[in-house]
């Protein structure tokens, strides 16, 4: 009962209506004055989800799903499900898909319906040689949750304004973040898969961040902000 209590002081976590819920069944009346909050959209498109595919992963239960790929086109994806993650405000299935032979992720908006497939036999995630959590997690090297496999793991150098720096300092921008002083001031590394993710939180700092190497990253952040300032141009 404790923990319900402490739950119900939470706020933004994208699944204020499951909390709602659990509050209103064990006679807990949620107030306006929560202790923590998160940022968040509020009633998260696709939330629903969430407890299904929990109990589908506790339960080890392959299951088939129809999903908009790109917003536009319907496909479905036989997925045996691994692993949940919230990032960017936004929640993520991770799973097998066999057909593809690959780790697939979901984000739930994108999701119309799913079926569980009792026919199927389930395949751990270990089975696959991959690991959610730990030193061998599966998104170790990756920004976010979109990782390539043809994408090897590079070292990228940073170079912050001082503002800037202080930032990144104190909230790294991966794990693997390292002040390299020994090629001067403000620069930082990261031994990452670069994606997309990567693209947008290195944009995200404007004019206060700068890609130095290796050159054919540096190029690619350079094509989209030439692109990026194209569509600013007074035609």
């Amino acid at each position: 009962f404790d923990i319900i209590i402490k739950i119900s002081q939470m706020d933004g976590l994208g699944i204020d209506e499951i909390i709602d819920e659990i509050c209103e069944t064990a006679g807990v009346k949620r107030n306006n004055n929560s202790i923590i909050s998160y940022a968040s959209v509020k009633n998260l498109e696709g939330i629903r989800l969430l407890p299904d595919f929990y109990s589908c992963i506790q339960n080890k239960k392959v299951i088939e799903v129809d999903f908009w790929k790109n917003f536009e086109q319907m496909e479905t994806y036989t997925i045996h499900p691994y692993h949940l993650r919230r990032y960017n405000g936004r929640w993520f299935l991770f799973g097998w898909n066999p057909e593809k032979k690959h780790i697939y992720n979901i984000s739930f908006e994108r999701v119309d319906d799913f079926r569980v497939k009792p026919e199927i036999t389930y395949e751990d995630a270990e089975s696959h040689g991959i690991y959610f959590g730990g030193e061998n997690d599966y998104y170790k090297d990756v920004v976010g949750v979109t990782k390539y496999d043809d994408r090897p793991v590079i070292k990228i150098y940073i170079k912050f304004s001082d503002q800037s720096l202080y930032y990144v300092t104190s909230k790294p921008l991966h794990p693997s973040q390292e002040l390299e002083k020994k090629m001067g001031k403000n620069i930082v590394s990261i031994k990452v898969s670069p994606n997309y993710e990567l693209d947008s939180l290195i944009l995200s700092f404007g004019k206060n961040a700068k890609v130095i190497g290796p050159p054919q990253y540096r190029d690619h952040i350079k094509d989209i902000v030439t692109h990026l300032a194209n569509t600013y141009k007074d035609n």
